[in-house]
């Protein structure tokens, strides 16, 4: 199976480009199912999610192209071009469907453009249970039928077409938000949606929605009113995707828990405001400058914090393991409460091989800082997991064995490169 082996008491430092977001890129590349014209995503990331979507997406007849992006504008070098003229098949059943999440964002375009659609039932990472209720009881509330028959969604729309409906989420669910909002762009008439969630990938997909022909109102806010176009297709467009705010910010806390100086390029500063600000009331030296965002710091330099991890804009889960890897190194004792997903200490197990003292409590992890951290063979449970785990592998001493690195090729582009560029010394065996 391939593994890293990272060397440890590496200090990062260098220049290092924040890619297109993964969790904007996935949502974005289903809008082509809203258009027989060409869609044009700049700030494209390669990833094993980004490119097993497509791969679905090819079954049910896209015509997916990458181009090159050598103008230096953007962290991810390169663009898609992706088009759907016919759709050739209603069925998303390629096996990469229950091998990630975000697929279940087939189901609603497609079952609008083609009036019926079928998906095998999506997988996704270890980390909790996440139903897809919320998705198919908006699509219910738009007229479709849907059922689970043999691990698989039936949905059929009715005669007619899907309609607007109002629909209120019971909590914010970001799938199901981008999910609905996809759905509701070919329905008939108005959809209103009630406790949309406000990350920023939401915003980036109701941008380009608006750019396709769709009208919107209320973006950056909890409740969208969307005009839909009653089946027609949606235009072309050009669009140029967020960075990646998880990638940015655990290439902070890589900085700051390897005593280093990091630059960022290509960054989004202002969509991580409220976490920078974190880092830098409790130690961290941290600079903006446009795009760009300068750390460096040391985990001797940090206070322990106390954090809950909470929809955006509060504290991101999809940062809850590296930051427990920089609070390993803290002295005294920090505190964790993960309100996101209950099954999301996994990597505590881990961090405890390697020397680190954290008790969990249900959903509050304990940390007593100060450890000193040593290399061993230690494993990943889900995608975050593992750049934490890199974070504490390069600090430890001595050599780590990091295993499952396949998280890592699922949501980090050019992840190796990157940090050898910062002078980290790993190696990858097949």
């Amino acid at each position: 199976m391939p593994h890293l082996t990272i060397q440890g008491e590496t200090q990062l430092n260098g220049k290092v480009a924040i890619s297109g977001a993964k969790n904007s890129a996935l949502p974005l590349i289903c809008a082509a199912l809203l258009t027989d014209k060409v869609l044009s995503l700049h700030n494209f990331p390669m990833l094993t999610d980004t490119t097993k979507l497509l791969e679905i997406l090819s079954e049910l007849g896209a015509k997916a192209t990458i181009i090159a992006d050598k103008s230096g504008r953007t962290g991810s070098p390169q663009q898609l071009e992706i088009e759907f003229k016919d759709i050739i098949s209603p069925l998303a059943v390629h096996e990469a469907v229950n091998q990630m999440r975000a697929s279940i964002l087939v189901l609603g375009p497609l079952l609008a453009r083609e009036g019926q659609a079928t998906i095998t039932l999506p997988g996704g990472d270890a980390i909790g249970a996440r139903p897809i209720d919320l998705h198919l009881k908006g699509l219910q509330q738009m007229g479709a039928q849907v059922e689970i028959i043999d691990g698989k969604v039936i949905s059929t729309a009715p005669k007619g077409g899907l309609t607007g409906a109002h629909i209120k989420f019971p909590f914010i669910s970001v799938g199901a938000s981008e999910h609905l909002m996809l759905t509701a762009a070919l329905a008939k008439g108005e959809t209103i949606l009630e406790n949309v969630a406000l990350e920023p990938e939401i915003t980036d997909l109701a941008h380009l929605l608006q750019k396709m022909g769709v009208p919107i109102e209320g973006i950056g806010t909890s409740t969208l009113q969307i005009q839909g176009k009653n089946g027609v297709p949606l235009t072309s467009a050009s669009h140029h995707i967020i960075a990646d705010r998880i990638e940015a910010a655990s290439f902070v806390i890589a900085a700051i828990a390897t005593k280093g100086n990091v630059t960022l390029t290509h960054a989004h500063p202002d969509i991580i405001k409220g976490f920078l600000d974190i880092l830098t009331k409790n130690g961290a030296n941290i600079a903006i400058d446009g795009h760009q965002i300068t750390v460096s710091g040391a985990p001797e330099n940090f206070n322990p914090i106390t954090i809950d991890t909470a929809p955006y804009p509060g504290f991101a889960t999809d940062i809850q393991a590296q930051l427990m890897a920089l609070l390993c190194l803290v002295d005294g004792k920090s505190q964790i409460n993960e309100l996101i997903f209950e099954n999301r200490f996994m990597h505590a197990t881990e961090y405890q091989k390697m020397g680190a003292k954290i008790d969990i409590q249900g959903a509050k992890a304990t940390i007593h800082g100060g450890a000193k951290l040593h290399g061993t063979d230690i494993a990943a449970s889900d995608i975050r997991a593992c750049f934490g785990l890199v974070i504490a592998a390069l600090a430890a001493q001595g050599e780590t064995i990091l295993r499952h690195i396949y998280h890592l090729d699922r949501g980090y582009e050019n992840f190796e490169q990157k940090f050898k560029g910062l002078g980290a010394v790993m190696k990858r065996h097949t």
